[in-house]
């Protein structure tokens, strides 16, 4: 009979305790967890969704990074958010085909992990959302975008960044709007087979990136070769001016945007087009 009311006063005090904590935090409605919510909020902090039901107000700093990104202070499970606090741009819908992986540095030569990226190249001709679109590696998620929209032919490179003493900003090849990314500072294994898999805000597979750990090479990144259709290769095998990295940037220096035209090495199309030939021949 004790045991009956301790648990019952128990069950009580626990009610009571989530009752004060929705009154405090609670959102109007369900929320996106890293998405803006409604709240009413001190000057300098900004309402972030941290669960599916609560919104808390969260430190901003106003250090700027290409692609219109913001960095956003306060403690999170996990990560960091990272990215605008406005309402969501409009743009495209992404559809299969659209956002591929097309590069990664798993071991830099430099800090690590800092110095650790991977590219995504928006393949299509139309500015697509990157909502819900989040980068998973060996089954681990390490980070989602809660909002934002991608220039057509462009890429970026998403650095880890480490902690936040060493922080890299994302490099985009144009620039983004309204972007913003929940980010686990994620770091690579040097040692082990590699899967990196983007998927979809409704989890469909968008585009993978695997091979084995002895693709991978300290201060060499690995890369899509033919560009953007081909298999996983290291990036100097890929390259045709011996460079070991190119973030955002085409394997032969050039840029997406122009087709990889504007280098002197082959570009993506005649790449893909003398590949084409010799497979059907």
């Amino acid at each position: 009979m004790h045991n009956l009311l301790s648990l019952r006063r128990l069950i009580r005090q626990t009610i009571v305790f989530f009752g004060l904590l929705s009154m405090f935090y609670a959102c109007d409605e369900p929320c996106k967890i890293g998405s803006p919510c409604d709240s009413a909020c001190e000057p300098g902090t900004a309402p972030i969704c941290v669960t599916e039901s609560i919104c808390r107000c969260v430190a901003v700093g106003m250090g700027g990074t290409e692609g219109g990104m913001m960095s956003i202070g306060g403690e999170t499970t996990g990560g960091e958010l990272t990215g605008n606090t406005e309402p969501p741009p409009v743009c495209e819908p992404l559809v299969l085909g659209d956002l591929i992986i097309n590069e990664v540095m798993i071991d830099p030569d430099n800090t690590e992990p800092a110095n650790e990226y991977v590219e995504l190249v928006n393949v299509s001709d139309k500015e697509i959302d990157l909502t819900g679109v989040n980068l998973t590696y060996n089954d681990d998620e390490k980070f989602r975008f809660y909002q934002g929209c991608m220039p057509p032919h462009s890429a970026v490179a998403a650095y880890s960044g480490g902690s936040s003493n060493d922080l890299i900003s994302w490099m985009w090849s144009s620039t983004a709007r309204g972007v913003g990314v929940y980010n686990y500072r994620y770091q690579f294994v040097n040692s082990r087979d590699f899967n990196f898999t983007l998927y979809s805000g409704q989890g469909q597979l968008l585009s993978q990136f695997l091979g084995t750990e002895s693709q991978i090479k300290e201060g060499t990144s690995i890369t899509r070769f033919p560009e953007l259709i081909g298999e996983p290769l290291k990036h100097q095998d890929a390259s045709t001016n011996g460079d070991k990295l190119s973030p955002a940037r085409c394997a032969n220096g050039g840029s997406y945007e122009a087709n990889c035209n504007d280098s002197s090495g082959p570009t993506a199309g005649n790449m893909a087009g003398d590949m084409a030939g010799d497979m059907a021949g």
